[in-house]
């Protein structure tokens, strides 16, 4: 649901998992999400995007340090890329 596609949290430091499940729950067409710096978030949010967010084709995670490189890569190969089976690549630098 939801007519939501692009979304900038960029530097948002008191967002966390919970948040960002409601909000995978609630806005499934997001295309583009910029996570980057926010330094609360954890391997769960990946879990909750992948689960949620199928259309996601852009995903920023740079400075994240609660989310593991394993778990970008998984979240790599598991969501996607506008539905023709191609791996998204988190962005992380």
């Amino acid at each position: 649901g939801g007519f939501l596609k692009k979304l900038r949290l960029e530097g948002c430091k008191t967002v966390q998992d919970n948040a960002l499940r409601i909000f995978s729950q609630q806005c499934r067409n997001i295309e583009v999400l910029n996570l980057s710096h926010c330094i609360e978030i954890t391997d769960r949010t990946a879990t909750y995007l992948s689960a949620n967010c199928r259309r996601l084709k852009s995903l920023h995670l740079s400075s994240c340090p609660k989310i593991s490189d394993s778990t970008c890569y998984h979240l790599g190969w598991e969501l996607p890329r506008q539905n023709i089976g191609t791996p998204i690549v988190p962005m992380i630098e």
